[in-house]
């Protein structure tokens, strides 16, 4: 069995709801079981600004499947949550982030592992914390915690654990 870190954000509709649910339907996915999942955040846009504030949280998940595997569930269910993408880094219903895979370092043209953009985004990294402070992460060949620790305040400002 392999760990997977996921990221799981959503702002369009009950963004609670979306990512409470999501964090359900990863754990009951065929050949996996939930071992940790964080606190909900409010999170500031990144990348696209015009756009409402974020629900995020992350979770870590014990699985049988694939990197690839894992990946094509994951977007199975943002389809059931009505995903549409026709704007990078735009409003979603649920995004779901396969953030790292065990110590795998993987480029393909469908999946960069772990996530190319990981260290630099705060409510990924806040969440990841909580639940895998000390995992490492073999690009950066540092933990989560390590990378967390050289965000910026600001970057860490705007991500709030929600009430």
């Amino acid at each position: 069995m392999s760990v997977a870190l996921i990221s799981i954000g959503s702002n369009l509709g009950n963004s609670k709801e979306n990512v409470t649910a999501a964090i359900k339907a990863l754990g009951k996915l065929d050949d996996c079981r939930m071992l940790a999942f964080s606190s909900l955040y409010l999170t500031k846009p990144w990348g696209y600004k015009e756009q409402p504030d974020f629900i995020n949280c992350a979770c870590k998940l014990e699985t049988g499947l694939d990197p690839l595997t894992l990946l094509h569930c994951m977007q199975k269910l943002e389809q059931d949550f009505h995903r549409v993408r026709n704007l990078k880094y735009g409003p979603r219903t649920l995004d779901l982030d396969l953030i790292a895979f065990d110590d795998l370092v993987m480029h393909t043209k469908e999946l960069i592992l772990p996530h190319p953009h990981l260290h630099e985004r705060a409510f990924v990294l806040v969440p990841l914390c909580q639940i895998a402070g000390d995992f490492v992460i073999s690009q950066h060949n540092q933990t989560v915690n390590e990378l967390c620790s050289k965000l910026t305040c600001e970057q860490k400002n705007e991500v709030k654990i929600c009430d």
